[in-house]
C-alpha cells in the first residue's frame, strides 16, 4: 500500500471511544482489549514527573498505532519517565489523556525507541 496517498486524521468517535473506555474501567487495571488502529500521525507528548507538565514541554512524537485502551509512539531514546500526558487531536481541540507506559523497545538506528501506554485518566482543559 503506498501511504503518500493516504489521508490518516484522528477520528473523532475513536477519541470518543477513548475516552468512553476510560470511564469504564475507572479503578480496574485494564490490559489492551481493543484492536489497535494503524496511526502514523504526530501528535504532543510529555513527559509526568510528579507534576503537570507546561505547554512549552509537550513535544511532537511519530505515533504508530492507537487503540481505546492505549497508544503507541517513537521517542528518541530510552524512556527516563514512567507516565506520560498525551495530547490528542488538532489544536486548538486539543484532548489530554494520562497514560502509564506499559513497554518499550529499541527498533533500528539513531536509538529511536518504541513506546507503548495504556490510557489512565483524562485530563481536563489544559
Amino acid at each position: 500500500m503506498d501511504l503518500a496517498n493516504v489521508h490518516f486524521e484522528l477520528n473523532a468517535d475513536l477519541l470518543d471511544d477513548i475516552i468512553a473506555s476510560l470511564q469504564r474501567v475507572a479503578g480496574r487495571r485494564e490490559r489492551r482489549q481493543s484492536a489497535r488502529q494503524f496511526f502514523p500521525l504526530r501528535q504532543k507528548v510529555a513527559p509526568f514527573y510528579r507534576k503537570m507538565p507546561k505547554a512549552e514541554q509537550f513535544v511532537a512524537v511519530s505515533c504508530h498505532d492507537l487503540s481505546t485502551s492505549g497508544i503507541a509512539f517513537f521517542w528518541p531514546g530510552l524512556p527516563d519517565f514512567s507516565k506520560v500526558i498525551v495530547a490528542l487531536g488538532k489544536e486548538p481541540s486539543l484532548t489530554y489523556l494520562g497514560a502509564r507506559v506499559v513497554r518499550h523497545e529499541e527498533c533500528g538506528p539513531g536509538d529511536r525507541v518504541l513506546i507503548g501506554c495504556e490510557f489512565v485518566d483524562r485530563i481536563g482543559v489544559y
